[in-house]
This record gives structure tokens, C-alpha cells and sequence, in this order.
């Protein structure tokens, strides 16, 4: 019994410490970013800057989600959605 007391103690903290390094994360990104946009600015301009490293940014993201939604081969880009009723009943 003093084991089980043990093993549960392990995951206090958990939390606080996933929270903390999300939030160093966050702000890493955040400066990384700002950076590259003040970078682009000296060779571009500020508007320029901006609208380049906005640009790459969306790029990024879209990218990012398609690979996120494609790891399970579930991900359809296709507007148009073909349900067909199984023999249970279902529709798939």
C-alpha cells in the first residue's frame, strides 16, 4: 500500500511544469517572429517586412495543419461529402 502512495505523489507538479514550458514555448515564438519581422523590415522596409513575414507565417500554419489532420488519413481538402448508409445502418 505505501507503494501506491508513492506512484501518485510522482505526478504532482505535472501540471505547473507542462504549463511553465507551454508558456516559454509561447513566448520563444513570439520573439522568434518578432525578430524575423524586424529583420525583414531592415531589408524591405517596415510594410514590406511585415507583409512578407505575414505571409511566411500563414504558410507555415496551413502547412503545419494539414500535416496535422493528415497523420490519421482522415483528412478530406474535398468540399463536396458522399455519405452512403452502411448495412448496420450507419452512415460512413
Amino acid at each position: 500500500m505505501a507503494g501506491i502512495g508513492f506512484i501518485s505523489n510522482q505526478t504532482a507538479g505535472k501540471g505547473a511544469i507542462a504549463a511553465l514550458t507551454g508558456i516559454l514555448g509561447l513566448y520563444m515564438t513570439a520573439a522568434m517572429w518578432a525578430e524575423f519581422n524586424d529583420a525583414l523590415g531592415t531589408y524591405f522596409g517596415p510594410s514590406l517586412g511585415i507583409i512578407i513575414g505575414t505571409t511566411i507565417f500563414l504558410i507555415y500554419q496551413d502547412r503545419k495543419n494539414v500535416k496535422e489532420f493528415t497523420a490519421g488519413q482522415n483528412y478530406s481538402t474535398s468540399e463536396s461529402t458522399t455519405l452512403v448508409k452502411g448495412d448496420d445502418g450507419r452512415y460512413t
